[in-house]
C-alpha cells in the first residue's frame, strides 16, 4: 500500500527549497535589481507551483535532486505571470499584500517580468543542452501564456465573452501556467507518450481550477472592472451582483463543472504509476471537490466567498489543503467553514 504524504508538511518542504534555490539564481547574477527580483517571488506565501511540479515529476522519477531544480526553474515563470497581470488589471493588492506594481512602480514591474521570463528560458537551456526538447516546450508556453493574457484584455467583458471562450481563457491564463510545469517535469523524467499525456492534462486542470475558484472569490471586482465570470454567466445578467449569487442554480452550477474536472483528476492519477506522489496528487483532487461540494451547498456560500475573495486565492488554498483532508466528512468541512467565518468575523 502506498503510503500517503500530507499535503502541508510537502507544500512547506518545497515553499522552503525553491524560495532558497531561485534566490541564489538571481544573486548569481548579481543584478543591481536583484532584490526587487527576490520580492517579486513572494507574490505568494506558499509555493504551489513548485509543489506541483515537484510532485508530478516524482510520480515518474524518483531523483528528487532534479526534480527539485526542474521545479525550481519552472518555478520562475510564477510571479512574472502575476506581477503583470496585476499590473495589467491594475490591482493593488494581491492576496492581502501590496502589489508588485504599487510597491515598485510600472516601469519596473515591466523590467522584473522580463528578467523573470529570460531566467526561466535560461535556465530551461542549461538544465540539458541536448535536449531542445525543453527549450522549444518553454518558449511555446510563454507565448500561450502571453496569449491569454492578450484575450483577457481584448475579449473579457462583460456581454462579450462567451462560456466556450470563457473556457479557453482558463486555460490560458491559467491552466498553461501549469501545464508548462507538467510539460517540463514529463520531459525531464523521460515520461512515455501515455504518461506525459496524463501529467500535461493533469497539471492544466490544476490551473483550470484554479482560474475558476479566482473568478468566484473576484466577483467584485469583475463587477468593478467590467470583466465576466462563470457565475455570471450562468446568472444570466451582464450586470450581475453578489446579490444575484444567491440563486441555487449558480452554486449547483459551479459544484457540478468542478466535480467534472476533479474526477477526471483523479481519474488520471489512476492510469499512472502509483507510489506516494501519486497518491498524493489524487489527495489534492479530492480535497478540492470536497471543498467545493461543501461550499457551495451552504447557504451563507456567497458570504464565505467575498470574505475568503477580500484576502485572496491563497486563504482558500489553506482552507483546503492545510485545514481540510481528503477523507472528511460534509460534517467535518462545514467545522472547518464555520471556525473559518468566526475567526473572520473576530478580526474584522
Amino acid at each position: 500500500m502506498n503510503k500517503r504524504i500530507g499535503i502541508p508538511r510537502f507544500v512547506d518542504d518545497v515553499t522552503t527549497n525553491t524560495n532558497s534555490d531561485s534566490k541564489r539564481m538571481i544573486a548569481d547574477k548579481d543584478f543591481s535589481y536583484g532584490n526587487m527580483l527576490k520580492d517579486g517571488l513572494k507574490v505568494f506565501r506558499k509555493r504551489w507551483d513548485a509543489a506541483l511540479v515537484t510532485c508530478v515529476y516524482c510520480i515518474l522519477n524518483p531523483d528528487k535532486v532534479k526534480g527539485r531544480q526542474v521545479a525550481t526553474i519552472a518555478s520562475l515563470v510564477t510571479p512574472a505571470v502575476f506581477i503583470l497581470d496585476d499590473l495589467i488589471d491594475q490591482s493593488k493588492h494581491r492576496e492581502g499584500r501590496k502589489s508588485f506594481w504599487m510597491k515598485h512602480g510600472k516601469d519596473q514591474t515591466l523590467i522584473a517580468t522580463t528578467t523573470y521570463v529570460n531566467l526561466f528560458l535560461e535556465h530551461v537551456a542549461e538544465f540539458n543542452p541536448d535536449d531542445r526538447q525543453l527549450s522549444r516546450l518553454a518558449q511555446d508556453s510563454i507565448y500561450l501564456m502571453l496569449q491569454g493574457e492578450y484575450r483577457d484584455i481584448t475579449r473579457n467583458k462583460q456581454g462579450l465573452l462567451g462560456e466556450e471562450e470563457y473556457w479557453t481563457l482558463c486555460y490560458e491564463k491559467a491552466g498553461a501556467i501549469t501545464e508548462v510545469g507538467g510539460k517540463l517535469a514529463s520531459a525531464a523524467a523521460g515520461a512515455s507518450k501515455k504518461e506525459e499525456r496524463i501529467i500535461v492534462r493533469g497539471a492544466a486542470l490544476i490551473g483550470i481550477l484554479s482560474q475558476v475558484l479566482d473568478d468566484i472569490l473576484d466577483m467584485e471586482d469583475d463587477f468593478a472592472h467590467g470583466k465576466t465570470s462563470l457565475a455570471a454567466m450562468i446568472v444570466g445578467k451582464s450586470d450581475a451582483s453578489w446579490e444575484d449569487l444567491a440563486s441555487t442554480k449558480v452554486s449547483s452550477r459551479i459544484q457540478a463543472k468542478t466535480d467534472e474536472l476533479c474526477d477526471e483528476g483523479i481519474a488520471l492519477t489512476h492510469q499512472l504509476r502509483q507510489n506516494e506522489y501519486t497518491v498524493l496528487l489524487r489527495d489534492v483532487f479530492q480535497c478540492w471537490k470536497n471543498f467545493s461540494w461543501a461550499l457551495m451547498g451552504r447557504d451563507d456560500w456567497v458570504d464565505i466567498c467575498r470574505k475568503i475573495g477580500a484576502v485572496g486565492i491563497e486563504e482558500a488554498f489553506d482552507l483546503m489543503f492545510y485545514k481540510m483532508k481528503p477523507d472528511m466528512t460534509e460534517k467535518e468541512i462545514n467545522l472547518v467553514f464555520d471556525s473559518h467565518m468566526q475567526t473572520t468575523t473576530r478580526k474584522a
